[in-house]
């Protein structure tokens, strides 16, 4: 595929460097800062714009900047071409220049496949979203951001929480699109453990110790489910001691009891932020690879009234918004073609159902991807599975 070389503009370089950049969010993506941005009032000029930066699709750093700039100057050139008063085609040029800017720096950093940018450089306000997932490029003009395509992105992946606990300390995580922050940290006071010459003192003092416990075990587990009730989760994960998780889990909410997913031997203070968010991503593959065998095995059950294999079938199935669940192997990249009249994908010269002339795309599988997506369809990654291998590397369930 022969990309467009982009054009310098130094109106929009010396604007980015006058306003304030954008923030890139390095934290979880939470239901409140959702909320916050489809409710927001911007300036006219305020600019919602989702890019495409997937080193698979791209090859390298180098091409995921061709093809980011590609984008910015169709969006410069679609602004400037509008009918807009003046001082809001400067506002949207400007916000322009500041995403830009951000994704120029992005380009090339892993596991960050697409940026989702809202920005409003009248009000200084510039948030950019990292995702997991390939989307298409788009950009909205107007005083209200647009998140459905954000939306549409977030549903394919699941949160997982993750609480530490002892007798006296706790920390709450939450884990969601490779992300990981610390939410809460609660220390209860308990007595020190202490020696009697008297053993039924003693017992009693224990007994006393015991009860401190179960209070802190009680707080922690109700900072759980007032968690889960703002930021809804699909999976808990508990580590501590395990000769205390037991106890502690007699306390959870039966709504949480049920998302424990692991358990844990972990001390609550030691654990670092790194190793944590390996063990975490370790437990999420194991539920992914669990979603696909699953999906895999209805496949299979349904035969090819419902289901298609290799790309070719799936491409017709997308085409016709059949799909329900998409699986496709990410480490493979497929050149393709896309109909220019219906729209179809296909790796032939010419399109499958209308006959129309195609144009090249680089990688057809996260086409594919991005298809599946906009027609809300399950969407599983699923590397080296000799089953999807033997399928042409990507099958579907189908609705119908």
């Amino acid at each position: 595929m022969t990309m467009k070389t982009s054009q310098r503009n130094p109106a929009m370089e010396r604007t980015a460097t006058m306003s304030r950049p954008v923030q890139l969010l390095e934290g979880v993506v939470t239901p409140r800062l959702l909320r916050e941005l489809r409710s927001r009032e911007c300036s006219p000029g305020g600019l919602s714009i989702y890019v495409n930066i997937d080193l698979n699709q791209w090859g390298n750093a180098e091409g995921a900047k061709i093809a980011a700039k590609n984008v910015f100057l169709d969006a410069q050139r679609d602004i400037e071409g509008r009918d807009l008063p003046a001082d809001v085609r400067s506002s949207a040029l400007a916000n322009l220049a500041r995403a830009r800017e951000l994704v120029m720096a992005m380009a090339g950093r892993r596991h960050t496949r697409s940026l989702a940018i809202f920005s409003d450089e009248a009000s200084g306000y510039g948030i950019a979203l990292p995702l997991p997932w390939p989307i298409r490029p788009r950009w909205y003009v107007g005083p209200r951001f647009v998140t459905y395509p954000l939306e549409q992105v977030l549903h394919l992946s699941e949160r997982y929480c993750i609480c530490l606990t002892d007798k006296d300390d706790a920390r709450i995580f939450m884990y969601y699109m490779g992300a990981l922050e610390e939410r809460k940290d609660i220390h209860d006071e308990v007595p020190p453990h202490l020696r009697f010459p008297d053993p039924f003192r003693e017992l009693e003092y224990n007994r006393k110790q015991i009860v401190y416990y179960h209070k802190h075990f009680a707080r922690t587990a109700a900072a759980l489910f007032e968690l889960y009730q703002e930021e809804p989760f699909a999976h808990l994960i508990l580590g501590g001691l395990h000769q205390l998780l037991p106890q502690f889990e007699h306390h959870l909410h039966s709504y949480l009891r049920d998302k424990v997913i692991a358990r844990w031997d972990a001390e609550v203070q030691n654990v670092s932020p790194q190793e944590l968010l390996q063990r975490v991503m370790e437990e999420e593959q194991k539920i992914e690879e669990r979603h696909c065998e699953a999906i895999w095995e209805k496949i299979e059950k349904t035969g090819v009234n419902r289901s298609s294999r290799g790309p070719e079938d799936v491409f017709g199935a997308l085409w016709r918004h059949q799909v329900h669940a998409l699986l496709v192997d990410p480490d493979v990249t497929l050149r393709g073609n896309r109909c220019r009249s219906c729209h179809r994908l296909t790796l032939k010269d010419r399109c499958p159902e209308c006959g129309g002339d195609v144009q090249e795309v680089p990688d057809a599988v996260m086409e594919a991807v991005g298809d599946a997506i906009e027609t809300g369809a399950i969407v599983k990654l699923w590397a080296k599975s000799p089953e999807l291998a033997a399928a042409g590397h990507m099958a579907s369930l189908n609705r119908f």
